[in-house]
């Protein structure tokens, strides 16, 4: 089965309408960067639509620019963007801070925009790693990340959890769309790196 329809599949269960209307959160990375297009490709022809909220944590040199291009790209393919900017400050905590940060702007974005789902890109190395870190903190057994989630007016879904990161990249190749490399992704200094 290809990916579109592995794609499909997972988003009808999640997603039960007819006229699919999705927001999405987008780092620039492959993961989400496919998410986009795999989003869009099953929502347009539907009459839906989907928005890429495009999330600069301003945290490295650089961000806003990759911030820029991955809006640019979505523009060339008629997605529509909206780049959203945290004001993070350094210090104990940043990863936990952060995503907390995350969430509370993408779900305002999306309810903002009109948008009752809101789509990430985590896959199926993700969970492995969720469950591991899990298991080695002694929380929830072996319970990894739920496939939708209700939280904060918003439902999030994750499409992606049984799909490995290598097909995304392999997907996005095929579509001639390139993506961001996060040099913070091979940080030791992160628990999702270590």
């Amino acid at each position: 089965m290809l990916l579109n329809e592995v794609f499909a599949a997972a988003l009808s269960r999640l997603l039960p309408h007819s006229t699919p209307r999705l927001a999405l959160g987008v780092s620039g990375g492959a993961d989400s960067t496919a998410l986009v297009l795999l989003a869009d490709e099953y929502c347009r022809p539907r009459g839906g639509a989907v928005l890429a909220l495009i999330l600069d944590h301003g945290l490295r040199a650089g961000s806003a620019a990759e911030a820029q291009l991955t809006a640019s790209r979505l523009a060339q393919r008629g997605i529509a963007a909206k780049i959203i900017t945290l004001a993070l400050a350094p210090g104990p905590g940043l990863q936990a801070r952060a995503r907390e940060a995350r969430h509370a702007a993408l779900a305002e974005a999306a309810r903002q925009a009109g948008f009752l789902y809101l789509a990430l890109g985590h896959h199926a190395a993700d969970q492995r790693e969720t469950v591991a870190m899990r298991a080695a903190r002694g929380e929830g057994g072996v319970e990894g990340m739920a496939a939708w989630t209700a939280r904060r007016d918003v439902v999030l879904l994750r499409p992606l959890l049984r799909t490995e990161p290598e097909h995304l990249r392999a997907y996005l190749t095929d579509q001639g769309m390139g993506w961001v490399e996060d040099p913070s992704n091979l940080s030791r200094r992160f628990e999702r790196v270590r």
